[in-house]
């Protein structure tokens, strides 16, 4: 689940631009043929300064004289500067094919990242390594068995697979042969100890189960994170290579969700990712990408399409402008961009030829009313821009979240150097400030209620504020003013604490019978507000938890902005 949406979005020269300006940084390849910008995310917070990070990759770089040794960097989200710089060892090794960040999985307050390498030399039977944010050293290492099983062509962080407080990991195997010839197959591994918590084969010959995987957030709401994976060259009811996209239950281990294309060709699953709660029902819902569909705007103009984590119904579809566009191609959640409380979602279509053939585009979408946000294109013919797209969180602290984007081909420093941008879309002023506090203390279900803060928390605009996982249909009280700790105690709420004034502000509202309740807060339009700070928290009624007969969730204190 993602929480405190905004909170989370708080060699070669790196080039900034102004915080306000778009890009925000760019980066481009050393020679020809490196394809910077191949995978590109958010590493989260590498170096424990409170703002996210970023990685991407270069597989096919001649790094120290090595042909497609490839490299991988991790820079600083705060001012661009270089935290580290991986190269491959080996010729063939096409390091950092898939980069990403996988949280903290060793607990030492630095978040971690993973990176893969496919080892042309061994016959592509691939590796993954996840590296500590700490020091750059490597946390575990897991290894492809067989030649051609292509082990790491996708990697990602899964969420707490398995609810042991540590985020795992997931690999996708999509050459494995074991249910028939590159049916695929896809692991979960424990973050804490490495070892292999789950692991499932494709259901066919040629489905490559495992093309693309992703953490797909909490989506049954039951307190594991589930994973969504990808077999795009599944053959299904509606056609060869239809493909097809599963999402499976970190509780269970059970399939919850199985969607397919709508025809022959779609690749459907070529790219999936979690898409975080667009609906703010309290459940993450999912995006999948179909960059062979078919539609009303030509053949291959690519599909993208948004799933409800809590029915499993589709709540948007996207298609590509025109024929050959290849939409989705690349997806994923872009965080709230635009400040209005909800997530959006963002896919690349690397072919389209708005500014010359195959120069491409990038296109973030409303996770409110899936509206067009922005649309952006590459520069110039054959830059394939869109091949990759990333959710970078809020690298410049203006409030908004930030997204990446590769340029693969772009020729800039050569032929298919390759380029990544990273675009900040928020406003000038001054940027509100979030700060967690506190740790939530438990309801009489044996649930822990949670703040969460999304939108904009500067004057003239409204900030959300939702309770997860409270006391079902009970009194939730939105409570705001001055910083204050006050443990409860010695008041019959063991581990509760208060964490603003209750001489200051409160906002009623009833939970629903999961749980949940929002409050959307307008900030006026008052300039003596903008640096004064408010705490945040949220107070439910539950007499059967404690005897003081209420629970308190975590807090924000936020320091408005203008």
């Amino acid at each position: 689940m993602l929480r405190n949406a905004l909170a989370l979005c708080s060699g070669v020269a790196l080039a900034a631009a102004g915080a306000t300006q778009s890009p925000l940084y760019t980066d481009q390849g050393i020679g020809s043929v490196d394809k910077f910008g191949y995978s590109i995310r958010s590493a989260g917070d590498v170096n424990a300064d409170g703002r996210t990070d970023f990685i991407y990759s270069a597989p096919f770089l001649e790094a120290n004289g090595l042909n497609n040794a490839g490299l991988v960097r991790v820079r600083s989200g705060a001012d661009g500067s270089l935290l580290y710089e991986f190269p491959g060892d080996e010729p063939g090794d096409e390091w950092g094919y898939q980069v990403e960040g996988v949280g903290d999985v060793d607990a030492d307050g630095h978040d971690d990242f993973l990176i893969t390498e496919l080892i042309a030399v061994s016959r592509y039977d691939g590796a993954a390594h996840v590296y500590s944010g700490a020091d750059g050293s490597i946390i575990h290492s897991f290894f492809g068995e067989r030649s051609y099983d292509y082990f790491g062509v996708s990697g990602a962080g899964a969420g707490d697979f398995d609810a042991d407080g540590y985020p795992d990991i997931v690999i996708g195997v999509p050459g494995r042969d074991d249910n028939g010839t590159s049916a695929g197959e896809v692991n979960v591994y424990s973050g804490r100890t490495g070892a292999v918590l789950f692991s499932r084969d494709g259901v066919a010959t040629g489905d490559q189960l495992g093309w693309y995987v992703s953490t797909a957030g909490d989506v049954d709401n039951d307190g594991f994170d589930d994973i969504v994976v990808g077999s795009p060259t599944h053959d299904g009811a509606n056609g060869g290579d239809c493909g097809r996209a599963d999402v499976i239950s970190g509780r269970t281990h059970a399939v919850l969700y199985t969607w397919y294309g709508d025809g022959y060709g779609d690749r459907f699953g070529w790219c999936v990712s979690n898409a975080g709660d667009l609906d703010r029902d309290g459940h993450d819902d999912v995006v999948v990408g179909a960059h062979g569909n078919n539609n009303a705007h030509g053949t291959d103009a690519g599909m993208v399409r948004v799933f409800s984590g809590a029915t499993g119904a589709v709540l948007f579809t996207f298609l590509g402008d025109a024929a050959g566009d290849n939409l989705g191609w690349s997806v994923r959640n872009a965080g709230d961009v635009n400040g209005d409380g909800w997530l959006d979602v963002m896919a690349g279509a690397h072919l389209n030829d708005h500014n010359g053939s195959n120069a491409g585009m990038a296109r973030i979408w409303s996770g409110r009313d899936g509206s067009i946000l922005h649309t952006l294109y590459g520069t110039d013919a054959d830059d394939w821009f869109g091949w990759s797209v990333g959710d970078v969180g809020d690298l410049d602290a203006d409030g908004y979240c930030d997204v990446a984007v590769g340029a693969t081909y772009d020729d800039s420093v050569g032929t298919d150097a390759g380029k990544i941008f990273v675009y900040s879309f928020g406003g000038v002023g001054t940027p509100p400030i979030y700060e967690h506090r506190g740790s939530p203390c438990l309801t009489s279900a044996g649930t822990l209620p949670r703040l969460e803060v999304a939108g904009h928390a500067a004057i003239g605009d409204t900030a959300f504020f939702g309770l997860r996982g409270g006391p079902a249909n009970c009194t939730a009280l939105l409570n705001f003013g001055a910083a204050l700790e006050i443990p409860l105690d010695a008041a019959g709420a063991p581990g509760c604490r208060g964490y603003a004034d209750p001489g200051g502000f409160v906002i009623p509202t009833t939970s629903n019978a999961n749980g949940l309740a929002d409050v959307a807060l307008a900030i006026p339009p008052i300039a003596g507000l903008v640096g004064m700070r408010l705490d945040f928290q949220w107070i439910a009624q539950d007499p059967a938890a404690n005897a003081l007969g209420f629970v308190f969730s975590d807090a924000t204190g936020i320091t408005f902005g203008n």
